[in-house]
């Protein structure tokens, strides 16, 4: 019996799953182009935080293109009477759930990528900027909401990680905050200065900016140190700080955010248990919104 392509099929595959158009076109080479280009442009865009991410991206010209060459290869495809497997519609459906699959586990336990929706984080991470955050060793794995297992942590955490975690409030709602203390460590905070078991962390005052401020007073930009890492936080002139002096019990870490007038963190809802932890952020998109200050 002679099969010939269904044009309808074909245009419609290739606006929504381009490898599976080819696939059931028959055409294999075209199914592993399709199905790495739009990988490629989507990292690159990812990568360099495209502006237009939230809007549109140039995946959507790669899938008119390939419907468009989907509908000519039916429409000039002569009938045939051997029918690969992958082609058919047991097929296709075959390779589509090992794809799902296999993405839900690389962002279950490998890499899941996140997007920072607020100010916290300033100056390291940007509103809308993208993370990838490293899972593995973590203990906390999920992906697109589904539970698949929680185990045990094995990963190391060091002062100064940035950390994504379940918040303690709504669980169904990720955080990224930076370490600042381990279990057994006491904490103290006072004049914008952090103790670590009694020593101070080596700050250096960096200037003020009113760049990217709310307010009149603009940002202080200070320099903490933990060990062998340097990162930058902000303040706001004359705002009052709330000092403190915390034990962390065993399992726990205290997190604060860089932006400290302006994040709720450890201060507010106290420890984060092991249990919360997802993961930790190795590659933020883009830099610090704000021109950089020397010293």
């Amino acid at each position: 019996m002679e099969w010939k392509p269904n044009k309808l099929i074909a245009v419609l595959l290739g606006l929504f799953a381009q490898s599976l158009a080819m696939l059931y076109l028959g055409r294999v080479k075209w199914a592993v182009f399709y199905f790495f280009v739009p990988l490629v442009v989507l990292s690159i865009e990812f990568a360099f935080a495209a502006p237009w991410l939230d809007v549109f991206s140039f995946t959507v010209v790669i899938a008119i293109i390939c419907a468009v060459h989907a509908y000519r290869i039916a429409a000039t495809m002569p009938a045939v009477t051997v029918r690969p497997w992958y082609s058919r519609w047991y097929g296709l459906i075959a390779i589509y759930l090992v794809y799902v699959i296999a993405m839900l586990l690389l962002r279950a336990f490998a890499y899941e990528p996140f997007r920072m929706p607020s100010g916290s984080m300033l100056p390291t991470i940007k509103v809308g900027s993208h993370m990838v955050v490293t899972k593995y060793g973590y203990g906390n794995y999920a992906a697109f909401g589904l539970k698949l297992m929680q185990g045990k942590m094995t990963a190391e955490i060091n002062r100064g990680d940035l950390l994504v975690f379940q918040s303690l409030e709504d669980p169904s709602v990720p955080y990224v905050k930076r370490v600042v203390g381990l279990p057994g460590d006491t904490v103290r905070f006072q004049d914008r200065q952090l103790f670590i078991n009694g020593k101070p962390v080596v700050t250096q005052e960096l200037g003020v900016s009113s760049e990217g401020a709310d307010s009149d007073d603009g940002f202080q930009y200070v320099t903490e140190n933990f060990d062998d890492a340097s990162h930058t936080v902000i303040y706001i002139p004359g705002r009052e700080q709330y000092s403190f002096e915390v034990t962390i019990p065993k399992e726990n870490y205290f997190v604060m955010g860089d932006n400290r007038d302006n994040s709720r963190d450890s201060r507010y809802f106290g420890f984060v248990p092991e249990g919360n932890l997802i993961g930790k952020v190795i590659y933020v998109t883009s830099n610090s919104p704000f021109t950089q200050i020397n010293p």
